[in-house]
């Protein structure tokens, strides 16, 4: 699904406008703000492991998990990068 740019079939295009973008980009971009906002409200309680390490990190598997099997690359950076954050706050 999606324009076949460079042999990748991951493109969206916007009709309007003609601007094609990847949708893990738009993951990227989605997944990081959401896991700074978590990190934003639990900041009193982010040493605790099940309120506030499991609540990021289950969204952040999950969609990495999403992104696997068509791009492994991208899956690894984005939870390396999500994790790493998470890691770094506590």
């Amino acid at each position: 699904m999606g324009s076949n740019i460079n042999e990748a079939s991951r493109w969206l295009t916007l009709p309007i406008i003609g601007l094609s973008f990847q949708t893990s980009d738009f993951a990227k971009v989605a997944l990081i703000l959401y896991v700074a906002r978590l990190l934003s409200k639990k900041q009193d309680n982010i040493k605790d492991f099940k309120t506030a390490f499991l609540p990021i990190i289950i969204p952040v598997g999950l969609v990495c998990m999403l992104i696997l099997p068509a791009n492994f690359s991208t899956a690894a950076v984005l939870f390396n990068l999500c994790s790493i954050d998470v890691y770094w706050k506590n």
